[in-house]
């Protein structure tokens, strides 16, 4: 270990712990307002950085739709994890261990979620989008692939 390596930690862990409290606090905040707009244009092949997730509740069981900002790797959709693993939708992806995918127009069932670090979710996304995660400070994602 590198001499006062834990000081300078201790020192970046408190701001960068702030920025992304308050970024999500913000985006918690915007995401009410904007979830209603962006459910009406999320998945159609006019607004491809958002598909809508298609998943079935834990206890429920009933059928959930939830517009998620989206990437495709060219074999795996890369979902950001805006809120970490405490979201709803996650829970139920990750338990049930497969979802639908409506993306570009299309309806598509996608399985076997892992979740997935920056630098390989980065080329999912188009330039302004990471700027975007990045600026809110997500670290996250789930890679689901699509099945059959």
């Amino acid at each position: 270990m590198i001499a006062g390596s834990e000081e300078r930690s201790a020192e970046v862990a408190p701001a960068s712990l702030f920025r992304s409290r308050l970024a999500r606090g913000v985006t918690r905040s915007m995401a009410g307002v904007a979830n209603p707009a962006v459910s009406r244009v999320a998945g159609s092949r006019w607004f491809p950085p958002f598909g809508v997730l298609v998943h079935r509740g834990r206890r429920s069981g009933r059928e959930f739709a939830t517009p998620v900002g989206m990437g495709w790797t060219g074999s795996a959709f890369i979902i950001p994890l805006t809120f970490g693993d405490r979201s709803h939708w996650y829970r139920n992806v990750i338990e049930a261990g497969e979802c639908m995918i409506v993306w570009k127009g299309a309806r598509r069932r996608a399985g076997s979620p892992a979740v997935i670090g920056v630098d390989e979710a980065r080329p999912s996304f188009p330039r302004p989008l990471w700027w975007l995660l990045s600026l809110v400070g997500i670290r996250t994602y789930l890679k689901v692939e699509p099945i059959g």
